[in-house]
């Protein structure tokens, strides 16, 4: 009898124990992806930027401004691309959903917040900034932050950039 109750115990604690490991590791995973060679459209943060070829590719940047020591450039199909002072990109972003643009995993403006969490899983961090709610993916490895500012469940804006700036 009591080695039967001792069994029972030590089950309990194998369950609990097991319980907890599961539940602090799906917790620490949330929203932590790989987004290593992450892309949106083929391009990637830290590719080295051309104007020349970007103006082939896009057409001519309709706005050309600073962002503090980084060059922000617009292109009329809702493309925006941010350089660092050397030269790389390390802001890529898509919005509208006239945008034939998407993520690696075909997300586009104008997809459903459903569609992201289903690619994506649980974002790492949300929060509200200019009306819309910002889904945010981290990848802390590569210093890469993937983010889906979202108007009414809607994807209006998509943004992979470097978090180590």
């Amino acid at each position: 009898m009591k080695q039967v109750m001792g069994i029972r115990v030590f089950s309990i604690i194998i369950v609990v124990f097991l319980a907890v490991i599961l539940t602090t590791s799906l917790a620490t995973t949330r929203g932590n992806l790989t987004l290593g060679k992450q892309h949106i459209i083929g391009l990637e943060i830290g590719a080295k930027f051309d104007q020349t070829e970007y103006a082939l590719r896009y057409g001519e940047p309709v706005v050309i401004g600073n962002i503090g020591n980084r060059k922000k450039y617009t292109f009329i199909h809702s493309l925006g691309l941010v350089v660092s002072e050397i030269g790389t990109l390390s802001s890529i972003s898509i919005q509208g959903e006239d945008s034939e643009f998407t993520t690696e995993k075909g997300i586009r403006p104008g997809d459903s917040v459903e569609k992201v969490i289903e690619n994506y899983g649980a974002p790492r961090k949300q929060y509200s900034d200019q009306g819309a709610q910002v889904k945010v993916y981290r990848d802390r490895k590569n210093k890469l932050s993937l983010e889906f500012w979202t108007v009414e469940n809607k994807v209006h804006t998509i943004r992979l950039k470097d978090t180590s700036e």
